[in-house]
């Protein structure tokens, strides 16, 4: 759609010079006609060019994603003994945590027990700790402001994936089994 605009752009472009130089009695017409083709040329080049080098998710090629990504936090994970420094994206109902490298991967997704209202998603943001004292570093979205939040969901590691911990939640929940 904007390969068209752009083209449809360049079009106009090119019949108002034309027109200015014939309304002008200028004989530059060829110059004008030619540059504005060229730029047209060169406009329609650099749109293919950064359709073509995009990445999914909208990144562009060979650039470190997290210049461009939007990152809500960022933590290491000690995870049966093993470190991983992770990237945290907070979205309406989950936090994806992504390898803290150049290429953008994912290591884990964490769903919340409901989705936040878009008020509260605005409001989102995410820590790491060691919330249940087991040795594992844990994860916990918080909604509000850090002195006085509204609420908190905590997910703590269990083996392979995080597990919401409705005993660790602010103000307390109780989940349906």
């Amino acid at each position: 759609m904007r390969r068209i605009m752009l083209t449809i752009s360049a079009v106009l472009l090119l019949s108002f010079l034309t027109a200015c130089d014939t309304a002008s009695g200028i004989s530059s017409t060829e110059n004008s006609v030619s540059a504005a083709k060229n730029d047209a040329s060169m406009t329609e080049n650099s749109i293919s060019t950064a359709e073509n080098t995009q990445e999914d998710g909208g990144g562009i090629e060979g650039q470190d994603w997290r210049t461009w990504g939007t990152i809500d936090g960022y933590g290491n994970l000690s995870l049966d003994g093993q470190d991983i420094d992770v990237c945290a994206c907070v979205f309406g109902d989950r936090v994806e945590l992504y390898y803290d490298e150049p290429k953008q991967n994912l290591f884990l997704q964490v769903d919340y027990p409901e989705k936040l209202t878009n008020e509260q998603y605005e409001k989102a943001t995410v820590e790491f700790d060691d919330y249940n004292d087991d040795g594992n570093t844990d994860v916990r979205i918080i909604v509000g402001e850090e002195e006085s939040p509204e609420m908190w969901w905590t997910f703590v590691w269990d083996k392979d994936d995080f597990v919401y911990m409705a005993a660790l939640a602010y103000p307390p929940t109780e989940v349906e089994h």
